[in-house]
């Protein structure tokens, strides 16, 4: 017997072969020697059926596996141990874990990776399967708006996974929003609402300062009104999470007017007649304060309490600007307290009484009496009854009238005088009796003596006596009588009565006899000396002695007793015995007179005379019968 040696295992193209999970492989293939025939037993190192089909390997299950291959000779002897090949199938990774991008329209452009949450080693496609492989990662555009779809694997050990989409929306940006009105008008110092825009259906507003760039604030700005001139605020609006452009919204602040023109502080005196407040400016509006809005009527201030109230009044111009508020201080000031009392009543004995008022600086009196009045001490002295009114100013100018009544007790007694003369040498006193009234006092030539409350008086000397008669109230009236009793004679002693010639000169007496034994009253008597025409009468009052013409020399003479009281012409002197000085009873007073011949033609015969003037009261000649006496003159 012939023993053959088996053959040597098959020579393998590959003793490893790696493939994807999943992959389509090629059947093994090993190289035998040439005449013999090669055995696939798949898995099985040993054992198992052959198969002259080469082993095609299972890519489902990732892992390592062997497959065994053998050949056999032309004598049908197998090689006695089998070569294997080692296929490693890899798992084939997962496709990437991908999300949508959506983008707004001229946004900034994102990685394409941004879509993918997990995978790497990436590979971009166009399509789900096949399509065109991009190379690197494509660059996204948000120019256009629309849907564009990515797909996108991953490798991992050479082996690639499905691809997943990635979908990328550009959606279309907003319109601006809309802003009216456009410019905006607003006044210095307003206070302004925020601003406002109309947004499309869906949309938020976002505000800005600048046009571009910058913060966005989802509160509406408020302007400020401090300064004066343009702002620019922009607001852009987001719809769908996409931010449109931004309109602008032009403020303009326009200057409020200045403050009305007003008068302050404003005066005013209590209870008088309120006065409507003004201002100088167009379109006013009114404040009880400061800071109020609500506007009240153009006050008039009541001025019923004393006090201070402010009032508040701006202006408004054509724009329907308000300026600041001008202040108006109202001052009511209080009247004065008027008082006015008198200080008694009007008799005979008070002929006046004094007002006094107060309380005040000014005083002004008015009334049917006034004698005086003090417009600083607040005093007049008045001499009538009646009504009298008081206008009381205080030292704020405020005035207030008051009145008083002064009554008067001013009744005149009814005075009566009776005399039981008249005087004579035997009867040489009077008692003269008064009625009529309380308290009497006398006056006349020859009081001896009276009774003021009795009402009596004595009287020793001829004349008119008085009696003023006063009652309780002070009033008094008076009554007079005449006591007669003096008789006075005068006498002319001129022992030579011729005048040759004119300037011839004649010095003679005139005697004036107490007759009846009383003495006249003092500085009483006049006499009248008449010479005729053509001759005037000489009386020097200053000689004490005088040289009768054709008679005595050196005659004492009383002339420095009497005055002259009239001269008429230098024809006829009037000489009225001096105060104090009076004619005894029975005795008599001596007068020296000169007369001078001046225009008296010769021969020609006339009266000078000497009267005692005529006493209608009997004070001093009681008998008027034999008052005149008159001598015979010659012209030769």
């Amino acid at each position: 017997m012939t023993v053959i040696s088996r053959p040597v295992p098959p020579t393998v193209s590959s003793t490893i072969l790696t493939y994807c999970q999943y992959d389509s492989p090629a059947p093994l293939s090993a190289t035998a020697i040439i005449g013999n025939t090669l055995n696939w037993y798949g898995t099985n190192e040993t054992g198992g059926v052959a198969s002259l089909s080469a082993t095609i390997p299972s890519t489902n299950t990732p892992g390592s596996t062997r497959y065994y291959v053998s050949q056999s000779d032309g004598n049908g002897c197998e090689s006695s141990t089998r070569a294997f090949i080692s296929v490693t199938v890899n798992a084939k990774p997962v496709a990437p874990t991908t999300n949508s991008i959506i983008l707004c329209q001229n946004a900034n452009s994102v990685s394409l990776q941004t879509g993918v949450t997990s995978g790497s080693n990436l590979k971009w496609y166009n399509a789900q399967t096949g399509g065109t492989l991009y190379t690197g990662t494509p660059a996204l555009s948000t120019s256009a708006v629309g849907v564009t779809t990515y797909y996108v694997s991953q490798t991992s050990n050479g082996c690639e996974s499905d691809r997943s989409a990635v979908v990328v929306t550009i959606k279309a940006l907003p319109v601006a929003p809309t802003v009216t009105p456009n410019p905006q008008l607003l006044c210095q110092s307003s206070v302004p609402s925020s601003l406002t825009a109309t947004t499309s259906t869906g949309g938020t507003l976002n505000w800005y300062t600048i046009q571009t760039g910058g913060n966005p604030s989802s509160v509406a700005p408020i302007p400020s009104t401090s300064n004066v001139g343009p702002q620019t605020y922009y607001v852009s609006q987001t719809v769908d999470g996409c931010e449109g452009p931004r309109a602008a919204l032009n403020i303009v602040v326009i200057a409020k007017p200045a403050i009305p023109t007003v008068v302050s502080p404003m005066a005013a005196c209590q209870l008088s007649t309120p006065v409507t407040l003004a201002a100088t400016g167009t379109n006013l509006k009114w404040y009880a304060d400061p800071s109020t809005t609500t506007t009240i009527p153009t006050p008039t201030p009541p001025t019923t309490t004393p006090g201070t109230t402010a009032y508040y009044v701006s202006q408004t111009d054509a724009n329907g600007c308000e300026s600041g508020r001008a202040s108006i201080t109202v001052i009511i000031n209080a009247s004065p307290n008027a008082t006015l009392v008198s200080s008694g009543t009007l008799t005979c004995a008070i002929t006046s009484v004094t007002l006094t008022a107060g309380t005040g600086v000014g005083y002004s009196f008015s009334g049917p009496g006034i004698a005086s009045q003090n417009p600083i001490s607040g005093t007049a002295v008045v001499t009538a009854a009646g009504v009298y009114s008081v206008t009381i100013t205080n030292a704020n100018g405020c005035a207030a009238m008051q009145t008083t009544s002064v009554q008067s007790n001013t009744t005149v007694p009814v005075a009566t005088l009776t005399q039981n003369g008249p005087l004579t040498p035997g009867t040489p006193s009077a008692t003269l009796t008064a009625g009529g009234g309380s308290l009497y006092a006398f006056s006349g030539p020859g009081l001896v003596s009276q009774n003021s409350i009795a009402g009596t008086a004595v009287a020793n000397v001829s004349g008119t006596y008085s009696v003023t008669v006063t009652t309780a109230n002070g009033c008094f009236s008076t009554a007079s009588v005449a006591l007669a009793g003096t008789d006075l004679t005068p006498i002319i002693i001129m022992p030579q009565a011729n005048f040759p010639a004119a300037g011839s000169v004649v010095d003679f007496l005139v005697r004036v006899s107490e007759v009846s034994g009383l003495p006249t009253s003092m500085g009483n008597v006049t006499i009248v000396i008449t010479a005729p025409v053509g001759y005037m009468i000489l009386f020097n009052q200053f000689i004490s002695n005088i040289d009768v013409s054709g008679g005595n020399v050196n005659v004492p003479v009383n002339n420095v007793n009497w005055n002259t009281t009239a001269d008429l012409a230098g024809r006829q002197l009037s000489l009225t015995m001096k105060a104090g000085q009076f004619i005894e009873a029975g005795g008599a007073s001596i007068l020296g007179v000169s007369i001078i011949r001046t225009t008296a033609s010769s021969g020609s015969i006339s009266n000078i005379s000497v009267a005692v003037q005529n006493d209608i009261s009997k004070e001093y000649d009681g008998v008027l019968s034999n008052n005149v006496y008159a001598r015979v003159i010659n012209g030769l």
